[in-house]
């Protein structure tokens, strides 16, 4: 499926859930430019390589600087080989020297540095 078919899908879902209120067309289509979607095998690690490549090019076009959250909709089973992958792929970094939050931070929620994927 392209982006575009999945932005079209995503588009209906929200139109008929929405208790009949269509949303609006010119938040829609700045909303959804951020949505995209890539079919890929979680056991191959070359999905990983594609997944950064793709990632660092919406962080270029969108400004999001690498700012990005990993929802894991599979089995729980599967979350260390996914988690593993992203690192070796290079999508996990230290937070502590661009967020704010680390062991020194009197914001860190929690003790230890912390990373995030």
């Amino acid at each position: 499926m392209s982006d575009s078919e999945y932005r079209n899908r995503l588009r209906e879902w929200v139109d008929k859930s929405g208790e009949g209120m269509r949303s609006d067309d010119a938040t829609w289509q700045s909303f959804s430019q951020g949505i995209h979607y890539l079919s890929a095998d979680f056991h191959d690690p070359a999905t990983y390589s594609e997944l950064n490549k793709v990632l660092a090019g919406w962080d270029t076009a969108r400004a999001t600087g690498g700012n990005r959250i990993f929802y894991l909709s599979t089995a729980p089973g599967e979350y260390v080989e996914i988690i593993q992958n992203l690192g070796a792929a290079g999508m996990a970094r230290d937070n502590s020297e661009d967020s704010g939050w680390s062991a020194s931070s009197s914001k860190s929620p929690s003790a230890g540095t912390s990373h995030r994927l």
